[in-house]
């Protein structure tokens, strides 16, 4: 670390989220219609959206995520988690700003309520924004 610099260590939960339901989501909005078309209509890359509806080793990404909640108007919760929450549904609904926000929400919120932090330093960004790309 270069002389000088400091580090800030927060604890955060560990969160374990069930890519393989958050991707089957994913299809199921997609309707089966070609992931080329999909990317488009997202506005994602079709590498992030072939990634995160992959069926054998998901890796879900907060941009196809947030696009997917914004263009298909899904409630974020229910997106992350499988189950449907009103009250994140309507902040999604109406704005666009608060999405991302309540997908981040809601993926903490959800974690194992015994769940272990983990220590992260914020020197660390790589790891940081891998975390936040769930």
């Amino acid at each position: 670390m270069p002389p000088g610099m400091r580090v800030a260590r927060i604890s955060i939960p560990m969160v374990h989220l069930d890519r393989t339901g958050i991707a089957a989501r994913i299809r199921e909005l997609l309707a089966g219609q070609n992931y080329d078309a999909n990317a488009s209509r997202l506005g994602v890359s079709e590498a992030a959206l072939r990634a995160s509806a992959d069926e054998d080793s998901p890796w879900p990404r907060m941009e196809v995520l947030e696009a997917a909640v914004r263009e298909y108007g899904v409630d974020p919760t229910w997106l992350v988690t499988g189950e449907y929450d009103a009250g994140t549904h309507r902040q999604a609904l109406e704005d666009d700003a608060n999405i991302a926000r309540l997908l981040a929400t809601t993926s903490v919120e959800r974690a194992a309520p015994n769940a272990p932090a983990v220590e992260e330093s914020l020197a660390d960004d790589a790891r940081r924004q891998a975390w936040l790309n769930l």
